[in-house]
């Protein structure tokens, strides 16, 4: 028992330090993250920072102990915290609607989901690394690479080689390093994850003006709902692919409408990060950075400032370009890669796997409506979006709304056209490895979906976002 606790103190711990390192990263863009809820959503921030800085030092010849790791942290701190740029903690994160800024209200919602995370919590320890993806696929590596002390070792431990990014790797490992293993307090990443996609929801919500009672149920129907659940539970990855593209996407929306370089800059280190988590991430950043300038030259007939698309796209390339320089040998003979080498050849050979291509979305309308798979989250978000259709006819009117509905749409059609790649090299195992797998890499876009729901039937666009909505 007193073990177990250890190791829950040092898992906490580290936890700690991913937050913190996080928060100096907000500041920086220059917001002050003044909540409970602003917090939350530096974790993220924290942990890929780190394990990308520990990726170059390795990579670099620096061997990864106990004391290079800290060493690295602590530089890191010590950078952020010194550039003067960075003192300036500019204005608060949270821009609280007066409807939901009551004192209880804020304690009987932080009660309610911290209720739910310390389950879930309990739950994912409980299970330790008891699935074959998330042991062999992410942790084992994870260990690998800092017993040996070189991200090399990756190619070696676990499976699929270095074909995936390593920032879940490395997360995992950097508990092991620290010897916290014996719980696995390497678990708690992923209810971390999921508070930072609640606490993302939460903030977009506040600052288009939600009421409270639409924010509770909004965040209700997201943190009970048993998919997303689960992933917060098994040590997959596409939790937290999905706690880096879903602030990404909603703070790439307030970039845009607001001329805002700070929402510019903090959008493109999320979006970074989440090609630095999964190889697919760097898909979804595509489809969500095409997609929404698409949107502003329908808009606004012209492309946002070049500083602020500078600002978004810069850290996507370097943090992109880095691993695929790394690794594109693995990439380019993993799954994925020979998918996507076989699609062209097999197009020219007249074979369109329309069948598949159908299945697809066939398989995503019954797993909606099973309540067993996603609960009541897309009967409800349909109902939710028909409400706000009905409110807002003139859609082109509610640019936030529209901005939203194609944000989801993008996001919604990127692991179809995945898997669709998939079924040109995939094709005898296609339908069990859609059953398997498809549900899971749809998590960013049915978080994107409620979002979405909520703010069209719901948000004040004429107030959204404005100067009185700054207070802390």
């Amino acid at each position: 028992m007193t073990s177990m606790i250890v190791d829950l103190l040092f898992g906490l711990i580290l936890i700690g330090a991913f937050l913190f390192l996080g928060v100096l990263v907000m500041r920086g863009a220059g917001f002050a993250p003044s909540s409970v809820f602003g917090l939350a959503m530096a974790f993220p921030l924290g942990a890929g920072l780190l394990t990308w800085l520990l990726f170059l030092a390795s990579w670099a010849g620096l061997p990864l102990t106990l004391f290079s790791t800290a060493l690295v942290y602590l530089l890191a701190v010590g950078l952020l915290a010194a550039i003067p740029r960075w003192r300036n903690f500019g204005q608060p994160f949270m821009a609280m609607a007066p409807s939901i800024g009551r004192a209880s209200w804020h304690a009987l919602l932080l009660v309610g989901l911290a209720l739910i995370l310390v389950t879930a919590a309990f739950v994912s320890i409980g299970r330790a690394h008891g699935r074959w993806d998330a042991a062999a696929g992410w942790v084992v590596k994870g260990y690998g690479i800092f017993l040996e002390g070189d991200v090399q070792a990756g190619a070696r431990w676990g499976a699929w080689g270095l074909a995936y990014p390593l920032n879940l790797h490395i997360q995992n490992g950097l508990f092991s390093l620290i010897g916290a293993e014996g719980l696995p307090a390497s678990k708690l990443l992923f209810p971390f994850y999921f508070a930072s996609i609640l606490a993302t929801v939460y903030v977009f919500w506040s600052r288009q003006r939600l009421a409270a009672a639409a924010i509770g149920v909004g965040l209700l129907l997201l943190a009970t709902n048993p998919m997303l659940m689960l992933h917060a539970t098994i040590g997959y990855a596409n939790l937290p692919l999905a706690a880096y593209l879903v602030p990404g996407g909603l703070l790439a929306i307030l970039a845009m409408r607001r001329n805002d370089r700070r929402f510019s800059l903090l959008s493109g280190i999320y979006l970074a990060l989440a090609a630095w988590t999964r190889p697919e991430g760097i898909a979804y950043v595509l489809a969500i950075i095409g997609a929404l300038l698409v949107m502003c030259l329908l808009l606004t007939r012209g492309l946002p400032d070049w500083r602020l698309l500078a600002l978004q796209i810069l850290p996507v390339i370097v943090l992109a370009a880095s691993w695929f320089v790394f690794s594109w040998t693995s990439v380019e003979q993993s799954h994925l890669g020979k998918a996507m080498g076989g699609v062209w050849p097999s197009i020219q050979a007249g074979e369109y796997r329309l069948r598949e291509l159908y299945l697809i979305p066939r398989l995503l309308a019954e797993r909606a409506i099973e309540p067993a798979t996603w609960g009541i989250l897309f009967p409800a978000a349909a109902l939710v979006l028909l409400f706000g259709l009905v409110k807002k006819a003139r859609l082109w009117r509610f640019p936030d709304s529209l901005l939203l509905i194609v944000l989801a749409a993008a996001v919604s059609l990127v692991p179809v056209g995945l898997f669709y790649v998939r079924s040109f090299t995939r094709y005898t195992d296609f339908i069990p490895l859609l059953n398997r797998s498809f549900d899971r890499a749809f998590l960013p876009a049915s978080i994107l979906i409620v979002a979405m729901a909520f703010v069209v039937a719901f948000a004040d666009e004429s107030a959204a976002d404005s100067p009185a909505g700054h207070a802390a």
